[in-house]
């Protein structure tokens, strides 16, 4: 198990004519943890983990891996492996000989590697494949094969980049578990990236957000966390949009009332919705986003309960689940209902957002603390 740290970690494309694109990171990735990184696409991702493996240069910072500066350590002398987007399978070689390849430079005798293979051929279910070509497998025993690839050679550390790329539906949620337990298994400190926010959920100890840097920030690591602490508690509207499915639905208004416990706002539509939060900080007449998610709009039982009516454009059924599209003075909401749940057949329905599971962004994007005793829900 090794531990990792980046101090102040910056790259920078100025010579070539691009901008910024990481900038001040800072992160700390503690023995047998595994750590996700969760970004969009071209935030940077991909590259901070080729950083940390020695495949592109810092412009500023240090990293450290067992307390060790590895800033001008070759990536052959840093003692991990990395996966790649692409997989990095050899075309030309079955999986037994792609696995072993990667066992070529450790100091094992040829039983030791056959021994080697043997066990994460196993580890991760290839056993019935280990023989064949990757041109005959399928893209979850390629991605299996992959995995076991970096596995093998038993690093103190793993990187993953994008270790789901290209799998869908149960391929994607299956090798999903069994990355976790392997990771739990061996104690194996892991740094994976994605942009799909349940992969880091489901793998991960803890998620670091990261996003496009913009001219005001000064850096774009927005928040490092537990993923449940993350989606329940979002930092600000970068990760609140990030974290969750569907995204929170946001709607302008001012702080109308500022309070350590409830806050009124006023939506530019003109309804006045409490919130659970402390807004000391704020001004009253500032600008606000008010957040919240579709697991927690709650269809009004009645007039007293009602905030606001939002018409239907669109509704989903998956199972489960109903998924009600809706509108409000051109800002789209979405209210998940239990399907059994009758909905009234009309065009426009009553709305009641709870002030415990409501959010409340300041004008640059940053929650206002939350001072309910619910903030599970």
């Amino acid at each position: 198990m090794s531990q990792l740290i980046l101090s102040h970690v910056s790259k920078s494309f100025i010579s070539q004519g691009r901008p910024d694109l990481l900038l001040d990171i800072n992160l700390y990735v503690d023995e047998g943890e595994c750590l996700g990184i969760v970004g969009s696409s071209g935030s940077g991702k991909s590259t901070l983990l080729r950083m940390i493996a020695g495949l592109e240069t810092l412009t500023q910072g240090e990293i450290f891996i067992d307390q060790k500066l590895m800033n001008t350590v070759p990536v052959t002398r840093r003692g991990l492996e990395m996966v790649f987007q692409q997989h990095a399978l050899f075309p030309h070689m079955t999986l037994e000989q792609n696995i072993l390849f990667g066992l070529k430079h450790r100091s094992l005798t040829k039983a030791e590697q056959r021994q080697r293979v043997k066990w994460v051929s196993k580890l991760f279910d290839l056993e019935r494949v280990i023989n064949q070509l990757p041109m005959h497998l399928s893209s979850e025993n390629i991605q299996r094969g992959a995995l076991a690839k970096a596995i093998a050679p038993q690093a103190l550390l793993v990187l993953l980049d994008e270790p789901f790329a290209g799998l869908s539906g149960d391929t994607r949620s299956q090798l999903r578990l069994e990355l976790n337990r392997v990771q739990r298994q061996l104690g194996t400190t892991f740094v994976m990236t994605t942009h799909h926010y349940q992969d880091a959920m489901a793998v991960a100890d803890r998620m670091a957000v990261i996003s496009h840097l913009s001219d005001q920030t000064m850096t774009n690591l927005e928040q490092v966390g537990p993923p449940l602490e993350l989606y329940h508690n979002p930092r600000n509207t970068q990760v609140a949009q990030l974290i969750g499915e569907p995204k929170m639905c946001f709607l302008k208004g001012a702080l109308v009332e500022t309070n350590n416990k409830l806050s009124m706002v006023k939506l530019t539509s003109g309804e006045r919705i409490a919130v659970q939060v402390d807004t000391r900080q704020g001004e009253v007449g500032s600008a606000i986003t008010l957040g919240i998610r579709a697991e927690h709009l709650r269809l009004a039982q009645n007039p007293q309960e009602t905030h606001l009516l939002a018409q239907v454009v669109g509704i989903d059924k998956f199972g489960a689940d109903t998924f009600v599209y809706l509108n409000h003075q051109g800002r789209q909401l979405v209210l998940r209902m239990i399907t059994a749940t009758a909905l009234p057949s009309v065009s426009e329905i009553p709305l009641h957002f709870p002030s415990e599971a409501c959010y409340l962004f300041n004008d640059q994007g940053i929650a206002f603390p939350r001072t309910s005793e619910q903030l599970y829900l």
